[in-house]
């Protein structure tokens, strides 16, 4: 076995070469260490930032779930209220990416639209608020609603009356239409067009009006009012009218043509 203190003391050399190389070793060990130190504080900071994401992506999926639940119930309510019973409804949440501390709350996150008599279909925005603590954030859900709606069965020309032969029901997506819309042909039959729509057009309220209760060239009958005094005769439309239009009739027996007011279906009133 080689003595090294009596090796250093006769070979100085050696003694130094051996002292340089523990010096060498012992820095590798104490640099192997704060790697090692380092190694630990990274993978202990992935760790903590992946817990907090998954905190946070929870806590939004959450009130995503509860905002696709409140507008889905706000649908079916109104479907109910609209006698609406076959229909097919998809909502997709969207809430802002917060930390799950800046989207706590003590008690139930209220959730109203921000245009309260907005359409409850389409894009649809939101505002979520909590009192304790005090937050509101805008979120927003896309709601498809399909259902079927009366469209014209072929083009039809302004003043053309809607029967059960010009209108038909077709399944559409109601967020893609951007006007009122009618679910029963009831609604509409014999009504007239007060413009020309295309064929297969979602048809409305807005696009009609009350029939003509007189039509020109039809017979009517002519209500004179003079003085309290109170005769009738029959008589010929020139115009079309409906309630309280102005229309000009004419007398068959005397040829007079006068202005008269629509008050009944085929009646008219005038004074001389």
């Amino acid at each position: 076995m080689i003595n090294t203190y009596n090796l250093s003391m006769k070979n100085p050399a050696t003694a130094i070469f051996f002292a340089i190389k523990c010096v060498r070793i012992m820095s590798y060990v104490f640099e192997f260490i704060r790697r090692s130190q380092s190694i630990a504080m990274i993978i202990l900071a992935l760790v903590t930032t992946g817990a907090f994401a998954d905190s946070d992506s929870q806590r939004q999926k959450v009130l995503e779930q509860s905002l696709k639940n409140h507008a889905q119930q706000a649908v079916i309510d109104y479907a109910r209220e609209r006698g609406w019973r076959h229909y097919e409804l998809d909502v997709t949440p969207w809430v802002p990416g917060l930390s799950a501390s800046q989207l706590a709350c003590d008690t139930d996150v209220e959730m109203v639209p921000a245009q309260p008599n907005g359409r409850l279909w389409g894009r649809v925005s939101y505002e979520l608020s909590c009192p304790s603590p005090a937050w509101r954030i805008r979120a927003r859900a896309d709601v498809k609603l399909n259902l079927a709606v009366v469209v014209s069965a072929r083009t039809l020309g302004k003043e053309e009356k809607l029967t059960a032969d010009t209108m038909t029901l077709k399944t559409r997506d109601v967020s893609r239409i951007f006007t009122d819309f009618v679910t029963d042909k009831r609604q509409l039959s014999g009504r007239q067009l007060i413009r020309r729509v295309r064929s297969g057009q979602p048809l409305s309220l807005a696009m009609t009006a009350e029939p003509y209760w007189v039509e020109a060239n039809g017979r009517i009958l002519i209500r004179i009012n003079q003085g309290g005094i109170v005769a009738s005769m029959p008589g010929l439309s020139l115009d079309n009218g409906s309630k309280g239009d102005a229309v000009r009739v004419r007398n068959p027996s005397s040829g007079k043509v006068v202005t008269a007011w629509v008050v009944d279906r085929g009646v008219v009133e005038t004074s001389f």
